[in-house]
């Protein structure tokens, strides 16, 4: 026997279809037969919009190119395919930049430095690239400087040091001035002196410091007698520098050249003429164990 139906079963399906109802009527229907309905009803209404040109339309106001007769056809362009293919293409000038930045200015060259030549800076007392010849003789170009006030070790010269030890300090001094100098310019005083001779005789400075005086200092020049430079002469005696130093130690230490193994007993391995051997290195034997006596085995158990 069947239930009757009640308000609880049938309200929601009504709820449902009439909120379905309500949507369908503000978002739906209003766009159905929108653009066919005519305008004068009191509603708004929506127009379509028409491309074409009107046919009324006075010829003023018509684009450059059309006429009334493309109007009336429906087609209100021009039909330029025709005078394209005829007229040949023209170039025309390029428009001019928005503005300055566009234009590629000229690059300024910077006028070039004045070098003077190695003879202008000589007339100077500037040498560029000096050679030592000696420590206290310089060759620069043609020219030959040698510094006064000292007494020029030359480089064949020998010195002997306080253990009567004889070792050639003329070369160490060479070397010594060359590694100071590095090729730099110096500035010598030559006023009153003739450039065109060979031999040069004067004073010279390098970055501010005189060239004489540094070569006393460290002890690779001596001072003439009673000269400017006496003093420092004196300091590097006391410091045992440069010349008057002792000899330089050349030979190599006890432990590379076979002394060590003189006194050990041991004669030295030389080292020239040696040749890897081939022969893989011998592995060293475990020590062997030593022998268990040989017992005799316990009586069978009865």
């Amino acid at each position: 026997m069947r239930k009757p139906a009640t308000l609880r079963t049938i309200l929601p399906p009504i709820l449902a279809f009439s909120v379905g109802a309500t949507l369908f009527a503000a978002y739906v229907a209003p766009f159905y037969g929108a653009l066919d309905r005519e305008a004068g009803s009191g509603e708004p209404a929506i127009v379509v919009e028409n491309f074409d040109l009107p046919e009324d339309m006075p010829p003023e106001r018509l684009p450059s190119g059309t006429t009334s007769e493309d109007t009336a056809t429906g087609n209100p362009l021009p039909d330029v395919s025709g005078s394209m293919q005829d007229k040949p293409l023209e170039r025309i000038e390029p428009r001019p930049p928005l503005s300055d930045l566009g234009l590629a200015a000229p690059v300024e060259q910077k006028p070039a430095e004045s070098v003077p030549s190695e003879d202008k800076a000589a007339e100077g007392g500037l040498f560029y690239r000096p050679v030592a010849l000696a420590a206290g003789r310089l060759a620069v170009g043609n020219r030959t400087i040698e510094l006064n006030g000292i007494d020029i070790v030359e480089p064949d010269g020998s010195c002997s040091d306080i253990n009567g030890d004889v070792w050639q300090c003329g070369m160490q001094a060479r070397t010594a001035f060359r590694s100071w100098l590095r090729g730099r310019a110096v500035s010598c005083d030559v006023e009153g002196i003739d450039q065109n001779q060979e031999l040069i005789r004067t004073q010279c400075t390098l970055a501010g410091t005189d060239v004489a005086r540094w070569l006393v200092e460290n002890g690779w020049a001596r001072a003439t007698f009673g000269g400017q430079y006496a003093d420092s002469q004196t300091q590097a005696e006391k410091m045992l520098l440069g010349v008057f130093g002792r000899k330089p130690v050349a030979e190599l230490p006890p432990s590379l050249n076979g002394a060590s193994g003189a006194a050990t007993g041991v004669a030295p391995i030389p080292l020239e003429g040696l040749v890897p051997d081939s022969t893989p290195p011998v592995q060293p034997q475990p020590e062997s164990q030593p022998a268990e006596p040989n017992l005799p085995f316990p009586p069978v158990p009865q």
